[in-house]
């Protein structure tokens, strides 16, 4: 029609806009959907601008939220674009959380292991994965997203959430190791050259007993004493755990990171396998050795700068 502009001019009308109702945004979000390809930056620049109007309407509206849906698993993760994360993930765990869409979790999940196997970045939030892998989804994603454990097609997508979904770059329980415990076991067994190495380097490291000021480490976590129970002759998955306790962030002095360390080795002298005897006797002369370079370092920072 001669009186329609082209959708060239999209960018500079949705740039224009400085604000609109809910009635304009049903009959906006539908167009934006369907000339999305060669507009991307601008259409989701503009539902960022305007998502405290179109989240109402995701509640109330099911064909808003099937669009919303649709606009969500269009866009290009491998596309550079000016894009915030942050708002992607809460509007996914927005809409999973506010109904039970085992499809769209599904969707979701097939997504981010297409397009994160291509490449290595930290720009998107994997945040998204502490809905997908709870209780309430993790049962319609499993089979697919165990994948990225054993199938070296998914190596990429693995890297790329390992910190999320595991204890990163602390000690702690990542997403996928709340009340999985099973599964995560079974696939061990199932695949031991593949997975429980890479168990090992992701699981909680510690397990504690008492709250707040009075939580204490009583022990390696119990992950880390099944892998010990049955994969001590692999020696990937002794070097797993050992990494997994090394890497990490900290501030202050780190002391007390050996004493915890050389407290739980000790636990593993009388383990009834003589490779964990052997390789825990091992761990537990390096972190005394490591332990008295740190009580020599702080002594000689206090002599010499009154720290």
């Amino acid at each position: 029609e001669k009186d329609q502009l082209s959708i060239d001019f999209l960018p500079i009308y949705l740039n224009s806009l400085r604000w609109m109702n809910s009635q304009q945004a049903v009959l906006l979000l539908p167009w934006l959907n369907d000339n999305l390809q060669n507009h991307v930056d601008e259409v989701y620049s503009f539902m960022q601008r305007y998502r405290c109007v179109i989240y109402p309407l995701m509640e109330k509206d099911e064909h808003i939220m099937n669009i919303m849906k649709s606009l969500l698993l269009k866009y290009p993760l491998k596309q550079e674009t000016k894009f915030d994360g942050y708002w992607y993930s809460h509007t996914v765990m927005t809409i999973l959380e506010s109904q039970h869409d085992e499809n769209f979790a599904q969707q979701i999940n097939s997504k981010f292991m297409e397009e994160k196997d291509s490449m290595l970045d930290s720009k998107y939030v994997n945040t998204i994965y502490k809905t997908l892998l709870s209780k309430e989804y993790i049962d319609c994603i499993w089979n697919e997203f165990s994948r990225a454990f054993y199938d070296d097609n998914h190596f990429m997508f693995y890297m790329n959430i390992r910190n999320d979904i595991g204890s990163g770059f602390g000690f702690g329980e990542g997403f996928l190791f709340k009340g999985n415990d099973e599964r995560i076991k079974e696939l061990c067994l199932l695949y031991p050259d593949k997975v429980a190495h890479r168990i090992a380097e992701l699981a909680p490291c510690f397990e504690y007993k008492g709250d707040g000021d009075d939580r204490k480490v009583t022990g390696f976590s119990h992950i880390f004493v099944w892998l010990l129970d049955n994969f001590a002759d692999d020696k990937t998955v002794l070097d797993g755990i050992h990494t997994n306790l090394h890497s990490f962030s900290w501030s202050g002095s780190i002391i007390p990171y050996h004493e915890r360390n050389i407290f739980c080795f000790g636990q593993l002298l009388n383990h009834t396998n003589s490779i964990v005897r052997d390789w825990a006797k091992e761990c537990l002369e390096s972190e005394k050795k490591e332990l008295n370079r740190e009580l020599g370092n702080e002594e000689f920072d206090s002599m010499h700068y009154n720290l």
